[in-house]
Order: C-alpha cells, then sequence, then structure tokens
C-alpha cells in the first residue's frame, strides 16, 4: 500500500511538472457525493459507505476541501459470561483538508489533499453498557477527476485517516464520487 502511495505521490509531482493546457473547472464553490470503501467495524470486510463532501478551489490548483462518511450499524451477538449479548456500532469519519490539483489533460486533473481527520465510534451492549471512542489524527488523500465539463466531475480517490485502528477499524478507504460546482 505505501508503494501506491508513493507512485501516485510521484506522478503527481511530475505531471505538475509538465503543466498540460486544460479545461479545469472554474474556481469556487463545490460539493460531492461519494461511494466509500471503508473498512467495517466489527467484522474483516469492507463495506459500500455514503460520503459527502464540499470545498472550495481558490484557483485551479489550490483549495480547501472537508468531508464526511457514514459508517453504518452493525451488530453481533457474542456469548459473555455464559449468555449470549448483542454488540452494537456505529460511527462516521470526517476531515479537512488543504487540496492542490494539477492538470493532466484537458480534462484529468491529479490531486492530493493533507489535514486533519476526526473519527467516533460508539460501542453499546444489549446489557446497557456504551462507550465511544474517537481519533483525531492526520488525512492524506490522492486523488485523479475526469471533468465532464466545467460545473460536473467524477472522481476517484485514496484516503488515509486518523493514528490507530480501534476495534478492527481500517483508517483506509477508496472512493468514487460525482463533484458538482456553483
Amino acid at each position: 500500500m505505501k508503494k501506491l502511495i508513493l507512485a501516485l505521490g510521484a506522478t503527481l509531482l511530475a505531471t505538475g511538472a509538465a503543466h498540460a493546457q486544460t479545461a479545469t473547472q472554474a474556481p469556487g464553490a463545490y460539493a460531492g457525493v461519494a461511494v466509500s470503501s471503508v473498512g467495517k467495524m466489527m467484522r474483516d470486510g469492507r463495506k459500500a459507505q455514503a460520503k459527502v463532501f464540499g470545498g472550495y478551489d481558490f484557483d485551479q490548483n489550490f483549495g480547501i476541501e472537508a468531508g464526511i462518511t457514514n459508517r453504518s450499524s452493525e451488530t453481533v451477538s457474542a456469548q459473555s459470561n455464559g449468555q449470549w449479548v448483542d454488540f452494537s456500532t456505529k460511527g462516521y469519519n470526517s476531515y479537512v483538508a488543504g487540496k492542490y490539483t494539477i492538470p493532466v489533460s484537458e480534462r484529468v486533473s491529479a490531486y492530493g489533499k493533507l489535514g486533519m481527520s476526526y473519527h467516533v465510534v460508539r460501542h453499546s451492549d444489549s446489557r446497557g453498557l456504551r462507550h465511544k471512542d474517537d481519533d483525531t489524527g492526520l488525512y492524506a488523500g490522492l486523488g485523479v477527476q475526469y471533468n465532464i465539463n466545467d460545473k460536473v466531475a467524477v472522481t476517484a480517490e485514496y484516503e488515509r485517516s486518523g493514528k490507530r485502528e480501534a476495534f478492527n477499524d481500517p483508517n483506509d478507504a477508496w472512493s468514487v464520487g460525482m463533484k458538482f460546482g456553483f
């Protein structure tokens, strides 16, 4: 995974030197929705979750973005002290980051994001016990954007955030989405 991140970062730097002519999205505010492949909180594997994001591009290169990804509820049953207990989790991931975009071609651009993230996971069980686990840490993302026109784009990105993986809650996610400028 680290090799992939390094390769994407090197590609961003190399394409920045070339700085191709582009018809990028105009500076201004935008909002978007995506499907994110975040890890399940209590079981191995991944599950598609909704992601909402928005930001402001100051020019064709620099911007700021914030987003939130839902972590749907999960419930598992396990035996504890001879009785069956239901354990439930729910939560979300959020971030605020600076964004640097590099045009690659007329409609394609690559971008990197760096900022802070905040995760919350709430745990409860059928005995009434409750626990909140949160994590604040570094956020980084690498992605590509295909501009359908000057107001609509398709995005694909990899994100990594947080300091730890608590309760089998992975810190990385892949997402595909739509971005709408206004």
